[in-house]
């Protein structure tokens, strides 16, 4: 019977943990036209994102420039960090790149 409710409320913690640590966040640059299809990358944080910074180059990726950044991270990446004790915190960043101006 303890065993039964240390399980149930095992499953009641990750399930919290795992809905509650998903969000979506985007970062409108401009309103300018969109080219194609947007760019997206996995990327993976550790040790719970604490003292991890990473500069990245936009233009490696959108030569004409961004119009939106997202970073998202889905039940499945909380999920992740918690079995791993927050060794590996992934999300994935999606660049949303500016047209071409033919300028």
């Amino acid at each position: 019977m303890v065993v039964r409710r240390c399980l149930v409320a095992i499953a009641l913690v990750l399930t919290a943990c795992a809905t509650g640590g998903c969000h979506t966040m985007r970062f409108q640059i401009s309103h300018a036209e969109e080219a194609g299809t947007p760019i997206t990358e996995t990327r993976t944080r550790g040790w719970w994102g604490l003292g991890t910074r990473r500069t990245v180059n936009v233009r490696t990726r959108c030569p004409h420039g961004a119009t939106a950044l997202v970073e998202r991270a889905t039940a499945g990446n909380v999920m992740t960090a918690i079995f791993t004790f927050g060794a590996k915190v992934p999300h994935t960043v999606t660049f949303h790149c500016r047209a071409d101006s033919g300028a």
